[in-house]
């Protein structure tokens, strides 16, 4: 086996077990996949893999049965990544999980910090592989972008013209919304005003250059921060909504952590909620969910807003 890094052979020892019979390796098979290290190299790799590590469980089991031993995945989860023709969301997860481990990875000859894998993928833990080779394609050039620090060049329609353009982006973070992933990225420059977000499904064409960037730092970068409290994939101006939940959605919603809410107040018919939203198409969507339950007391435009929709609904099935 030709000479690979410790991230190289972590990825490919958890992609092997997601093909193995009955999902597990054998002992003799891990050490092969690690490079057959020297007892204590081993081990050390092994607690690795087979211990938490703050907020992170442990990614591998270890199962003794009599004289031997077998090592498998921890959660199965992990095993719907695996869905489809396609296992590269499962190792986007990969990535991210192992992110933790290390305390640097080289791509290219370039060093990547731990923290910085954080950044790059956000969200993903339960987006489900579509069966799309040409989607899947993309992907596979979008992750090696990202985590090689590589710019990219896509064909992608214009959002009002709808017409295609080739744009050179500089790949931030994939994030997960909903069903689907967006490619949060620069377009031509890496300023603030620059900042887009492609759907990865809507990418007609997705090559890979040789122009490298420097990632941005924590502070000038930091996807958490930036989607804090967006009520959406698309981040805009935070507005504030009151409203009202009787019946059965109030037990519902005080279980879920919904718009950066708070509970204003419980009376013995309704519970008030205050929360913010940045998309007002999101949020009456949500709303909607549980309409029949649901009473706006602020703002007026985002109650006349609601109206109008239910008139519509009702017009349409009466």
């Amino acid at each position: 086996m030709a000479k690979i890094n410790k991230t190289e052979s972590f990825l490919l020892l958890i992609q092997t077990i997601c093909k193995a019979p009955r999902l597990r390796l054998s002992d003799a098979k891990v050490r092969e996949i690690l490079g057959n290290p020297a007892k204590a190299t081993y081990h050390r790799l092994i607690n690795e893999l087979c211990e938490d590590c703050e907020e992170r469980k442990k990614i591998l089991i270890k199962i003794k049965e009599g004289d031997n031993i077998f090592f498998q995945l921890n959660d199965c989860d992990w095993i719907q990544y695996l869905e489809g023709k396609s296992e590269i969301q499962f190792i986007l997860k990969s990535y991210r999980e192992m992110g933790h481990l290390m305390p640097s990875l080289n791509v290219d000859d370039m060093v990547i910090q731990p923290k910085n894998i954080d950044r790059r993928f956000l969200y993903l833990c339960k987006y489900k592989v579509k069966e799309d080779e040409t989607l899947s394609a993309h992907l596979e050039k979008v992750i090696r972008a990202l985590v090689g620090n590589k710019k990219l060049l896509i064909k992608y329609p214009d959002g009002k013209s709808k017409a295609v353009k080739t744009v050179s982006i500089i790949p931030l973070t994939l994030v997960q919304y909903r069903d689907d992933l967006y490619l949060v990225a620069f377009k031509d420059e890496d300023k603030a005003e620059n900042l887009r977000h492609y759907k990865v499904s809507r990418m007609i064409e997705v090559h890979e250059t040789r122009n490298s960037f420097k990632y941005p730092g924590e502070r000038a970068w930091n996807p958490a921060d930036y989607f804090a409290k967006s009520s959406g994939i698309f981040v805009g101006q935070e507005k504030k909504a009151k409203f009202k939940v009787y019946g059965e959605s109030r037990r519902i919603l005080s279980e879920k952590d919904f718009f950066n809410s708070r509970l204003v107040d419980n009376y013995e018919n309704y519970d008030e909620y205050e929360c913010s939203y940045t998309n007002v198409e999101e949020f009456i969507g949500f709303l909607f969910i549980y309409g029949q339950d649901i009473e706006i007391v602020h703002d007026a435009q985002l109650k006349k807003i609601f109206r109008e929709k239910a008139e519509k609904i009702l017009a349409r099935n009466k």
